[in-house]
């Protein structure tokens, strides 16, 4: 491989709700690396294809 690829891993993390509120479903957010990107294509693909992950991700388990 002559270049390491541009978005190389995503972390998530989930915030459970407070005690007193537990009504309040728990919230999935997702932490993207990239290491470049096309400003016209390459950024907003990306960004999309992650916001999307992270509901597929989420619809999974119910929230």
């Amino acid at each position: 491989m002559a270049l390491p690829p541009c978005h190389m891993l995503c972390q998530f993390y989930v915030q459970l709700p407070p005690a007193s509120n537990p009504i309040q479903k728990p919230k999935l957010s997702c932490l993207m690396y990239q290491r470049s990107a096309d400003l016209g294509v390459g950024i907003p693909f990306n960004i999309a294809s992650y916001a999307l992950l992270t509901d597929m991700i989420c619809s999974c388990y119910g929230h």
